[in-house]
């Protein structure tokens, strides 16, 4: 078991029951304290002081671990997230590495019944639904909560009858932070309102766990295929499910993408658009944001990471499965179907090999393809293909989640090139023809 130390009260009273109860139980205890390089260092190096004297008094093996100073600030800044976030991410992190280090099976936290009241109080306020509103769980994956039918009182109780002292953080007083302003200022006039309302929240998290835990069975049973970095699923199976199970689905694979740059929670206002009625074939794009796209075509629904930055500058369109699609700047179209059988000036490319969802889009800076004979950037290309800048500049590109898929350089006068090594003989192919445009070059 490895407990993260923090120095103050909640994590001072965890090390304090965890080692009374580990020669009783059976379990090696061990100790992570964790620096983020954000307080003054003054204060950092007597919460450390404290914590090793702590460790040492109940001969609790000590990890130490640092985020370099700043770092969480710049991170918090550049991303747009919250440094509470952000440095919970970095703590939550280090503490697994310090439990493999330590071979340690489960990583024990301070919470006590009051932060998690706290806690649904503050995501009831940023509109969370049934998971959000279930508060903190009492065990998620190797991370154990002891405390959490613990009150603050109680704790601090504890730590007077068994003579322990524990430090105090100041930036708990800064009501900057959404968790201190409820603390100390919306939580009095509750107490003052409503008494017993801290039961009434408590129940309300009760109810909406199992509520969350129905919607997680639920949304195993919808039938998502991984689909290269993202999922697909039937575009009629989507629809017909109800609006609170597809919101909750996408919730739970949105968790599974690298966060990158998007929020570490999703706005449910964000979903709005993907909760209604099917929008009809005229639609190709329900939602986009936050690193995210929920696309759609005739037959299916993509869920995943967005394969383009909505910030580009240019187009970017939904391949149909069938159709044509007018390429910007040139006077050209570019005509999809699917099939085994090449027709003259098409170029196919099998379907095994293309990673839903798919797009024509224009040149982005950096692009390249991963041919059958090796790597090129499109600009190396176009350079060999001897189109002048401001062909190049319209040169389409087709692309899906792996990246370039084919460069259909014949609208500007060039060749195409493909990801593609060919298909095999009788293989179903994506087919595509770029007609008209003056530049055009029929094979």
């Amino acid at each position: 078991m490895l407990a993260g130390v923090s120095g103050g009260p909640d994590s001072t009273a965890l090390l304090s029951v965890l080692a009374s109860l580990a020669p009783e139980m059976g379990f090696t205890l061990h100790a992570c304290h964790i620096d983020h390089g954000i307080r003054p260092i003054g204060e950092r190096e007597a919460d450390l002081a404290a914590v090793r004297a702590l460790c040492a008094g109940f001969g609790v093996p000590l990890d130490v671990r640092f985020v370099p100073e700043g770092r969480c600030t710049r991170e918090a800044r550049e991303d747009g997230r919250s440094l509470e976030e952000v440095a919970r991410r970095r703590r939550l992190a280090l503490l697994v590495e310090a439990a493999d280090a330590a071979r340690a099976g489960f990583i024990a936290l301070g919470h006590t019944r009051d932060d998690h009241r706290e806690t649904i109080l503050m995501r009831a306020l940023l509109g969370a639904g049934a998971p959000g509103l279930a508060g903190i769980a009492p065990r998620r994956g190797r991370f154990v909560r002891p405390l959490l039918d613990a009150s603050r009182a109680e704790v601090i109780a504890h730590l007077a009858a068994e003579g322990l002292s524990a430090r105090t953080d100041p930036s708990n007083t800064d009501t900057r932070f959404l968790r201190n302003r409820v603390r100390l200022l919306l939580l009095p006039a509750l107490c003052r309102a409503v008494p017993g309302w801290g039961t009434g929240l408590s129940e309300l998290a009760r109810g909406m766990a199992r509520v969350a835990s129905f919607l997680d069975e639920e949304a195993a049973r919808l039938p998502w295929t991984r689909c290269g970095t993202g999922w697909s699923i039937d575009r009629r199976a989507f629809f017909a499910a109800h609006p609170a199970l597809r919101a909750h689905a996408l919730f739970l694979l949105a968790d599974q993408v690298p966060r990158g740059t998007r929020p570490a929670r999703l706005p449910h206002r964000f979903l709005e658009p993907a909760l209604g009625a099917d929008p009809g074939p005229s639609c190709r794009c329900l939602v986009r944001g936050h690193g995210l796209a929920l696309l759609i075509d005739s037959a299916d629904v993509f869920w995943g990471p967005d394969i383009v930055s909505p910030s580009e500058k240019g187009y970017l369109v939904t391949v149909p499965r069938d159709g044509a699609l007018s390429i910007e700047g040139t006077g050209a179209s570019a005509v999809f179907r699917r099939g085994p059988d090449l027709r003259p000036g098409e170029t196919a490319i099998p379907v095994r090999e293309v990673v839903p969802p798919l797009v024509l889009r224009s040149r982005r800076k950096g692009d390249r393809i991963e041919g059958p004979t090796g790597s090129a950037t499109l600009k190396s290309l176009c350079g060999a293909w001897g189109l002048t800048r401001p062909q190049a500049g319209l040169v389409p590109v087709l692309a899906d989640r792996r990246g370039v898929l084919a460069v259909l350089g014949t609208a500007v006068g060039g060749q195409t090139a493909t990801r593609s090594d060919g298909p095999l003989p009788g293989e179903e192919c994506l087919l595509v023809r770029v007609t008209g445009g003056t530049k055009e070059q029929r094979a």
